[in-house]
C-alpha cells in the first residue's frame, strides 16, 4: 500500500510564503530520503541549482552571504516546516527534529523520533533541558510567573517520580 502524501505548511510567524510550503516540505523529505539524513549542508547543496524549488529561499550573492550564512538559512527553513496531521483536529507539528545527542547536526523525521526509543529518549532529555534553560532565562519576569511555576512543579514532580521508580 502506497503511503499517503504528507501535507506541509510553514510555522505561524515564520514569514515564509505559505503557498510554497508544500513544495518545500516535499523537497526536504526527498533530500532526507536520498541522503539518509537531512542536514543543512545537504539542503544548501540541493538548493544551489536555480531550478531547485529551494533556491529562492537562499541569498546567493557571495558579497552579501557566504556558505555559513546559507547553512543558517537552511536550518531556519527546516525548523519552519510543519507537517499537518490528517484527522479530525488537523493538528500541525514540526516535520523534522534535531535531536542533538543522537543525530549530531542531522534533522530526523518526526515519526522516527516518536517511534524509535533511542531517538525518543534523547528528544525527551533534550526538551527537558530546554525547559530548564527557559526557566533560567526567564527568571525575574513576573509576567511569566504562572507558567514558570507550572513548569518548575512539573519538572520537580517528574524528578520525584523517577527517584521512586
Amino acid at each position: 500500500m502506497k503511503p499517503k502524501p504528507r501535507r506541509y505548511r510553514f510555522r505561524d510567524g515564520s514569514r515564509l510564503p505559505q503557498a510554497k510550503a508544500q513544495k518545500v516540505g516535499t523537497r526536504l523529505e526527498h533530500i532526507r530520503t536520498r541522503h539518509g539524513a537531512l542536514t543543512a549542508d545537504n539542503v544548501v547543496r540541493d538548493a544551489r541549482p536555480a531550478k531547485s524549488p529551494l533556491h529562492p529561499f537562499f541569498e546567493w550573492d557571495n558579497r552579501k552571504a557566504g556558505h555559513q550564512y546559507r547553512l543558517g538559512q537552511a536550518r531556519h527553513l527546516i525548523r519552519c516546516i510543519d507537517i499537518i496531521e490528517v484527522g479530525p483536529r488537523g493538528t500541525a507539528h514540526r516535520s523534522f527534529i534535531n535531536v542533538k545527542p543522537v543525530s549530531g547536526s542531522d534533522y530526523i523525521d518526526h515519526w522516527k523520533v516518536h517511534s524509535e526509543i533511542e531517538h525518543r529518549k534523547a528528544a525527551v532529555k533534550q526538551f527537558l533541558g530546554e525547559l530548564r534553560s527557559w526557566l533560567h532565562r526567564t527568571e525575574g519576569f513576573e509576567e511569566l510567573a504562572p507558567e514558570r511555576h507550572a513548569i518548575a512543579q512539573a519538572l520537580a514532580s517528574r524528578k520525584r517520580k523517577r527517584k521512586t521508580a
